[in-house]
């Protein structure tokens, strides 16, 4: 009975946003972090002015009275969650290191032995030699390679014939954790009459309430 009351919620469209949440809803979302309070001092008030304006703070010669609050507390969408990069903004490093993306490398290379004396001097990876039988013979470009061109990128896994990136069943916004926006996401995708290859729990093709009711049972720990 819980986990149909909480789908009804879901697609009620009743599910909050972050700077709808309190300290303990916002501490228990993931995509979203509780900014404290903000303080000032009375006594860094310059302008008298302003000083009189603040009911926590009083004035004679100077600005007194202890501290005033600046902004009150409130939460926020999380800026880590905003920052994760998808496969193909990746750079080597960071792409070797993320175990869902492979890095794919496109290199063209080109002879040094076609390039000029001088061009030989100058390009990393060519050496040259003194012509047989002496110097007086000529500086040539003896060997070695050199790149023309490197289209190296970084790509998500191979599946069903194109390339997309890894993903784990139920992780809907392919953000790396499954929880309530994952369900929210899976929501909309099927009032929109789309499809979500990581949504598609049961793997039938196609995404329905099965999936839903599938993900909800993930999220809430098969309670």
């Amino acid at each position: 009975m819980k986990k149909i009351i909480f789908i009804l919620f879901i697609f009620s469209g009743l599910y909050a946003q972050c700077d709808e949440y309190n300290e303990f809803q916002c501490s228990n979302d993931d995509n979203c972090e509780w900014v404290q309070e903000e303080y000032g001092n009375c006594e860094d008030i310059i302008n008298l002015t302003d000083c009189g304006e603040i009911e926590e703070c009083s004035w004679w010669s100077g600005c007194y009275g202890g501290t005033y609050l600046i902004n009150s507390s409130y939460c926020q969408e999380s800026e880590e969650e905003s920052e994760v990069l998808q496969c193909s903004e990746m750079e080597e490093i960071e792409c070797g290191a993320n175990g869902n993306c492979n890095w794919i490398v496109d290199i063209q290379y080109g002879s040094c032995s076609n390039l000029g004396s001088s061009s030989c001097d100058a390009t990393p990876g060519c050496w040259g030699a003194y012509q047989y039988p002496g110097w007086y013979s000529g500086w040539y470009c003896a060997g070695g390679t050199y790149i023309i061109s490197d289209n190296s990128y970084c790509s998500g896994d191979i599946d069903n014939g194109y390339c997309t990136e890894s993903y784990e069943l139920g992780d809907v916004n392919l953000d790396g954790y499954l929880n309530v926006i994952d369900i929210v996401e899976l929501v909309t995708i099927i009032l929109n009459a789309e499809y979500s290859i990581s949504g598609d729990l049961n793997q039938d093709g196609t995404n329905n309430i099965t999936d839903i009711i599938s993900l909800v049972n993930i999220v809430l720990g098969g309670e």
